[in-house]
């Protein structure tokens, strides 16, 4: 009962102590295996029969429970261990992983795997998926001792092999995944192609690297097709909600739809972030537009002045670009956009902390600009005026 115990203290309701109670161990066991492996995360490091033995490998079974451990550790900080007739073991992180990275591994590079029928495989799928994300709590925390200055010989000397280990299984389970997606015919096909399109999508850079002269029209036409290629998302978000009515779906899992509204959802999400800080790239270069038409008219004006009409021509010239063109208050709305789109961006969390760096480093550096551009430009037609009186 040890091991129903620790699931029962976890999600209290989960397993039915009492009609477990006088169930034969091995049932008890392959109760306790499965449903932690199926609600908790547990990888199934064991069977039944390993631990229905005289004496069992103590260590396999530490390590195991020492997964409750690490997954689970709100648990054990107020439980009253007694209870479980289990220890609190001391299986290492790195021990641990190491052993969840076999069981994937036996999973994921099996050559009958792709024999299965499509709900035995989705199934394993499923579960390796939720474990592995569980896991990467675990992966996290090796790479940061790794990475830092920690004296600790094994992980050092282990951890490139974790570390090329953890990289195949995931690519394998993302490879897994796309097959048993294509797997699906139909309207829901058609909508889950889509879908890995988009996450495809939103992987990419948000714009070229090589910048170009012409790059407010880059924006232009990367917002357009961005808003061309999402455009059907509500569309295919209503017929997820209404597929379950439709007998073409009888024989797709209820986890494997759950999952694709679980990366809809996601992808609504991501594209709306995306949308946001294209808008305000197009705020920036719409900014930098304005500031590089005054640099230029500046460039053309500070120069030597020549005969009388010609600095008449330039006086002219500076009123009508500057009144008609109302620079001041062109400058004052445009950065005023920007700020909004700023605030946009944060509301729907598009820009992580190094980006918001960058962007209000941006500001102030415009903000600096533009106060050299404004003396400039009234020094332009103070200077006119004066060299126009005193000729």
């Amino acid at each position: 009962m040890a091991f129903l115990a620790i699931i029962h203290r976890i999600r209290p309701g989960l397993v039915n102590m009492d009609d477990l109670r006088n169930a034969s161990n091995l049932k008890r066991l392959e109760t306790a295996f499965r449903v932690a492996e199926s609600e908790l995360g547990i990888a199934r490091l064991l069977d039944p029969e390993d631990v229905d033995v005289p004496h069992p490998d103590e260590k396999s079974i530490m390590t195991y429970v020492a997964q409750f451990l690490h997954l689970y550790p709100e648990t054990y900080a107020s439980a009253d261990l007694e209870e479980t007739d289990l220890s609190v073991p001391q299986a290492s992180d790195l021990e641990i992983l190491s052993l969840w990275l076999d069981k994937a591994e036996s999973i994921l590079f099996s050559q009958q795997k792709f024999s299965k029928d499509y709900k035995t495989q989705y199934h394993e799928f499923h579960i390796l998926k939720i474990e592995m994300k569980n896991y990467r709590d675990i992966y996290e925390r090796l790479r940061s001792k790794a990475n830092s200055s920690v004296h600790d010989v094994d992980l050092r000397a282990a951890w490139p092999s974790i570390l090329q280990r953890w990289a195949k299984v995931e690519k394998a389970l993302e490879d897994w995944q796309l097959y048993l997606d294509t797997s699906v015919c139909g309207n829901l096909g058609q909508l889950i192609k889509w879908l890995i399109d988009a996450e495809k999508r939103l992987t990419l850079p948000l714009l070229p690297q090589s910048q170009t002269s012409n790059m407010l029209q880059v924006v232009n036409k990367t917002i357009e097709e961005h808003q061309e290629f999402f455009k059907p998302l509500d569309s295919h978000k209503k017929f997820l909600q209404r597929f379950h009515l439709d007998s073409e779906f009888s024989n797709i899992l209820p986890e494997h739809t759950e999952d694709i509204q679980n990366r809809l959802d996601r992808v609504a999400v991501q594209s709306h972030q995306r949308h946001m800080k294209l808008l305000l790239e197009h705020a920036r270069y719409v900014l930098l537009e304005h500031l590089s038409n005054v640099e230029e008219n500046l460039k053309k004006w500070n120069q030597k002045y020549g005969l009388e009409p010609e600095v008449q021509n330039i006086l002219q010239e500076h009123k009508i670009f500057v009144e008609q063109n109302k620079i001041f208050e062109e400058y004052d709305r445009r950065y005023a956009n920007m700020k909004t789109n700023i605030e946009t961006c944060q509301q729907v969390g598009a820009l992580d902390a190094k980006e918001m760096d960058k962007v209000e480093k941006f500001l102030c550096d415009v903000d600096g600009l533009w106060k050299k551009m404004m003396v400039e430009l009234h020094s332009v037609g103070n200077t006119a005026n004066q060299v126009l009186k005193h000729w």
